[in-house]
């Protein structure tokens, strides 16, 4: 061991100076100087190369004597902080989605259903020409009429059904009128006691053709249980129009059947239904009979009567029809456009979830997803105001 007040190894030579090695009582090191050394108390015996090093450190980032640090280290390691997201943002970014999607949706459906009020039923006034009416026309105002879509009516049928008057009136898609209207057909002689002598007579409009036949069958108007009577055929003497035909209604069990009544060219169906506390009561037989009577213009709503009896006296002519349009295609297709971009924005929401998770931004994701109800609420409260203002106003 060295001797006190001298370094084994001078920091200040080369420890391979053989002038430094050869004679140390020779050489008296210089003092270190420190600047004030007060409360320091250093031995030389124990320093090492690192505490010599440490000692040269300049004193200004040493505290003085009787001085004391104050302050604090942050915590960490120092690495930087990660960016996950505004919660509010992504929030708030789903309800404007909520709320465009309901705006384009709902104004496509709102616009394509209330946009335009193309549908009419109205009465018809007919202009007859003639004391008898039996030629009129009319014109419908809202013309042009959508093609195959114009329907007609005796509202007063309809109301306080009588017999002899129009069933209804059918317009086919050339623009063909056809009437349906009630006539006299026959009559059931049935009566209290006769019920298996009854018979059942059937009124044609014209008289068949001189020595054509007239044939007839009986049916049980039952599916259940058919049953099917056939008279003889009658030969027709081409003046009457009148054909008797002989019914045994014990066979059936029941007074409700149907007879079917042709010639070569005519053809009649008349139901009876004359049954009452199990006995067959006398009435008489009616049918429903087509004819063309006019015609009606789709485009201009033009139209004309030529009718091969008199018109009913209290007829109340009503049609009901939609009205053609331009832009009608657009309304039709848009709820399907407004749809389709109501999904194509619920897909880009979506994805915007889906990159936020996988970019970190947890707190984004939770605010894009928790905005989900507040914009239901939003979409609710918006669609009720619709609905108040549209109403309303």
């Amino acid at each position: 061991m060295e001797e006190p007040g001298h370094d084994a190894v001078s920091p200040f030579k080369d420890a391979s100076d053989g002038e430094g090695s050869a004679d140390v009582g020779e050489v008296e090191p210089a003092p270190i100087v420190l600047g004030d050394t007060t409360g320091l108390s250093i031995g030389v015996e124990q320093q090492t190369l690192a505490q010599q090093a440490q000692a040269n450190v300049p004193l200004e980032v040493a505290p003085a004597a009787g001085l004391m640090l104050t302050g604090s280290v942050a915590a960490g390691d120092g690495a930087p902080r990660l960016d996950t997201g505004s919660f509010w943002g992504g929030l708030a970014r789903t309800c404007i989605f909520g709320s465009v999607i309901m705006l384009v949706t709902g104004g496509m459906f709102m616009w394509a259903e209330s946009g335009y009020d193309d549908f009419h039923d109205e009465q018809v006034q007919v202009s007859w020409t003639d004391e008898s009416r039996t030629d009129g026309n009319f014109t419908l105002p809202y013309a042009p009429v959508r093609y195959c879509n114009l329907h007609m009516y005796d509202n007063h049928v309809q109301q306080h059904y009588q017999h002899g008057m129009w069933e209804w009136i059918k317009v086919d898609c050339d623009g063909t009128l056809v009437v349906a209207h009630r006539v006299d057909a026959g009559y059931f002689s049935g009566g209290w006691e006769s019920s298996d002598n009854a018979t059942v007579t059937i009124i044609f409009p014209q008289a068949p053709p001189n020595g054509s036949q007239v044939n007839a069958t009986i049916e049980l108007m039952r599916p259940s249980n058919p049953l099917t009577q056939h008279p003889e055929s009658i030969i027709s003497d081409g003046e009457s129009t009148e054909f008797t035909f002989p019914v045994v209604p014990s066979e059936f069990q029941s007074c409700s059947f149907s007879v079917h009544a042709w010639t070569s060219n005519q053809d009649i169906v008349v139901d009876v239904m004359s049954e009452r506390f199990g006995n067959c009561l006398s009435q008489n037989l009616t049918t429903i009979l087509f004819e063309n009577v006019g015609f009606v213009e789709f485009e201009s709503g033009y139209g004309e009567f030529h009718l091969s009896s008199s018109a009913p006296e209290d007829l109340d002519l009503w049609a009901d029809y939609e009205e053609e349009y331009e832009g009608r295609f657009l309304r039709t297709i848009a709820p399907v456009i407004g749809s389709l971009i109501g999904v194509g924005l619920g897909i880009v929401w979506l994805m915007q979830v889906v990159n936020a998770y996988k970019e970190g931004k947890s707190n984004k994701g939770h605010g894009l997803l928790a905005g989900v109800v507040s914009a239901f609420v939003i979409m609710v409260v918006t669609m009720i105001a619709f609905f108040i203002i549209f109403e309303v106003f």
